[in-house]
């Protein structure tokens, strides 16, 4: 069984829950542990809906990480370096870590993971 949850500290507070032990204790006869395996961080980037496939190796990982950040800092420094060249250093930044996270998390890297599957 594969389950994810937003944040670790819904995990915790579901395998802490009486649910979760009484649904153990009702299926116990039925079932046995085989592994258990749990990823945060960058692994989550590569995981594709539907597969349960073990995380890229790591260096597979930080190239396809690196060449789209890479990517996405060089068109938004471009694009907005021209409007927000008198700002201050941290406003700067903000300004292009906050959309370059987000179009990694929800664009670009889903669309690379399934691009790159068999590679990666």
């Amino acid at each position: 069984m594969v389950y994810r949850f937003d944040s670790a500290g819904h995990l915790a507070e579901w395998e802490r829950s009486a649910e979760r032990a009484r649904l153990l204790d009702s299926a116990e006869d039925m079932m046995r542990t085989t592994a258990e395996r749990r990823t945060s961080g960058l692994e989550t980037w590569f995981a594709l809906p539907g597969h349960t496939a073990e995380a890229p190796p790591r260096w597979k990982m930080f190239l396809v990480s690196l060449a789209a950040i890479y990517t996405l800092q060089v068109l938004l420094h471009l694009v907005l370096d021209p409007a927000t060249d008198r700002w201050r250093l941290l406003a700067r930044v903000a300004v292009i870590a906050v959309p370059v996270t987000a179009l990694m998390t929800w664009v670009v890297m889903p669309r690379l993971a399934s691009l790159l599957r068999s590679w990666l």
